[in-house]
């Protein structure tokens, strides 16, 4: 816990949200002495309209907040409630299971409430929330998507991979070398952070998808780490915990100091015309 708390020192990060499912309490109590705010969610994670009308799942997820504002009402980190992640919004039962959550949050705090919705979905549970989280991992038209034009505020999350082991996958990012494919990672969020900047000036701020990689307990095929593919590479500190220039690109835009220098784009043409 405390490492965590110093990568997040030298990162110069003010907030960190737990993804999915409360923190221990170990780190809740690190970021209260901190200084660090914190958002904590309970585990209603990607849920479809099935699971959502389940009588149990409903039950389960009452209980699991009524435990984690329980729990942690008195810590001063705790800045909002998140109530789920990424749940089928057009279904009728996430728009009752929300007012239904909400409502019991509010019976027991009066911190904001949120929920973490996925970039290009149809809002439709706002008006039980403050503010919503829009994850835009691997996106790079928030713009399009956001929900600025309603009133519900929005914060977004900005994530890409480190490294690209997509099998047959043709593309030339595909063939780079790791160095390579992080400072692509670290260009593209130095793209988002401008735009970001430039059309949001009075945003309160943004969230990095994920601090550092994590091991899943599926082999992530897809798109994964070529040296382990249970190993999810979208961290800005890699499994080894050595900082990627991600991480130095996106402290430097936290602290005002001059950015990392990254390459120029290499790209390799997999039909280059030979003159003789």
């Amino acid at each position: 816990t405390l490492h965590v708390i110093s990568q997040l020192k030298t990162f110069d990060a003010n907030v960190v949200r737990v993804d999915a499912l409360p923190p221990h309490p170990a780190l809740v109590e690190s970021c209260s002495r901190a200084g660090i705010g914190l958002f904590e969610e309970i585990p209603l994670y990607y849920a479809n309209g099935a699971q959502m009308q389940s009588v149990q799942i409903q039950e389960l997820a009452v209980q699991q907040l009524d435990e984690m504002i329980a729990r942690d009402r008195l810590q001063p980190a705790v800045l909002a409630w998140g109530l789920g992640v990424g749940v089928d919004e057009l279904h009728p039962a996430a728009a009752q299971l929300f007012r239904t959550l909400a409502a019991q949050a509010r019976e027991h705090d009066t911190r904001p409430l949120y929920y973490v919705r996925r970039a290009r979905a149809v809002e439709t549970i706002q008006a039980d929330v403050d503010f919503v989280l829009s994850d835009y991992f691997e996106k790079t038209d928030f713009l399009h998507n956001s929900t600025r034009q309603h009133e519900t505020p929005e914060i977004p999350i900005f994530g890409f991979w480190a490294e690209s082991g997509k099998i047959g996958d043709a593309k030339p990012d595909a063939e780079r070398k790791r160095s390579e494919q992080e400072e692509a990672q670290a260009e593209k969020l130095e793209r988002m952070i401008e735009l970001y900047k430039k059309s949001w000036p009075d945003s309160a701020g943004f969230f990095v998808h994920t601090l550092a990689d994590w091991r899943g307990e599926q082999p992530l095929l897809a798109t994964g780490s070529q040296r382990d593919l249970f190993v999810y590479p979208a961290g800005l500190i890699d499994s080894a915990g050595h900082l990627r220039i991600g991480f130095r690109m996106v402290s430097a835009y936290n602290s005002g100091e001059s950015k990392p220098q990254i390459s120029p784009s290499r790209n390799t043409s997999t039909r280059p015309i030979v003159f003789p």
